[in-house]
């Protein structure tokens, strides 16, 4: 064996800048070495307990699938689709359809609607009240203005202003007058509704409520609520998060119909995209109010949508925004 074959040889397989900084950052290596070694797990469906570190390296062997990525890959749209793009523009040409929305956008006022007040004027720039917002989980038990919850009700889905549907006429129905929202939805259908769980505001009884955008009031449930019930409902620790201390809780739920009708599989997306303006739209409008509010969807569906009476399947759960006076 010549000399120059017993001489050992390093390869080094990663740039000198990256493998040092590497070494300076232990969480940057562990994270790498997770995403790029991990080993797949077939046991995962026999586990009692799985940890995120099990779920990510069981996907390919759960029944269910990879659910999430297949919805995406089969809502992408194409040039091709051109019979679904005609569709969608033809949309509220549809007298039948255009029927509906008119049907929808009528307004009802049922003996049990709460006319809620005039929203207060928010002083706190955007700017500043997107710098200073921060998810609050633990409340002071102070009783919540019920003026202040009508401001984040109307700040954050609240009808503000109208557009009248030029070109759109048939033999039977006048011309189409959209109410317009403070937050954007696709084709302006508006498929989220907000319910408002009320624990603990100023002149309000303890409730389940839904919120009527066109009259700005709340229409009273006759779901029975408890504290308990609705702690019930959650999948998180006290210790993390003080559900009992919360004042009030707004419940998002998506009519997917409303957006699937007119988008098919894509308006799902849709419907996620508005349900996060409106949700934005209320923890800016609550920055400015000097509430603290936090999002939360680690609840239990069917526990949810069992206390706000909803089947599950025409409407679904989307999101919830626990809020109150920050506890100091």
């Amino acid at each position: 064996m010549s000399e120059k074959n017993d001489k050992k040889v390093t390869v080094k397989l990663t740039n000198p800048k990256l493998e040092k900084y590497m070494e300076e950052t232990p969480l940057l290596r562990a994270t790498m070495g997770f995403n790029t070694m991990a080993v797949l797990s077939p046991f995962a469906q026999t586990s009692a307990i799985r940890s995120g570190d099990l779920l990510y390296r069981a996907n390919p062997y759960l029944t269910e699938g990879r659910i999430a990525e297949m919805y995406m890959l089969n809502s992408k749209s194409t040039r091709h689709q051109l019979g679904d793009l005609v569709g969608v523009n033809l949309y509220r040409s549809v007298p039948t359809l255009l029927s509906q929305s008119k049907n929808e956008e009528r307004v009802m006022i049922p003996e049990n609607t709460i006319k809620l007040p005039t929203p207060r004027e928010i002083k706190l720039s955007v700017g500043n009240a997107i710098k200073q917002r921060r998810s609050i989980r633990d409340f002071a038990e102070i009783s919540v203005p019920l003026d202040y919850i009508s401001s984040l009700l109307y700040y954050g889905n609240g009808v503000s202003g109208e557009m009248n549907i030029t070109g759109v006429h048939s033999e039977f129905l006048a011309p189409l007058t959209i109410k317009l929202r403070t937050a954007p939805s696709g084709g302006a259908l508006y498929p989220v509704d907000i319910y408002l769980i009320a624990l603990n505001v100023k002149n309000l009884e303890m409730g389940l409520y839904l919120y009527n955008p066109p009259t700005h009031s709340l229409i009273k449930t006759n779901r029975e609520i408890t504290l308990e019930k609705v702690k019930e409902c959650y999948a998180i620790s006290e210790e993390i998060l003080k559900v009992g201390s919360a004042s009030f809780i707004f419940v998002f739920v998506g009519k997917l119909w409303k957006t699937l009708r007119k988008y098919g599989n894509r308006g799902l997306r849709y419907i996620f995209i508005e349900a996060g303006e409106i949700g934005e739209n209320i923890h800016l409008a609550a920055q400015g109010l000097r509430l603290g509010t936090v999002d939360v969807a680690g609840f239990y569906d069917p526990d949810l949508e069992h206390l706000l009476g909803i089947d599950g399947i025409s409407e679904h759960i989307l999101n919830t925004i626990l809020g109150g006076f920050p506890k100091q």
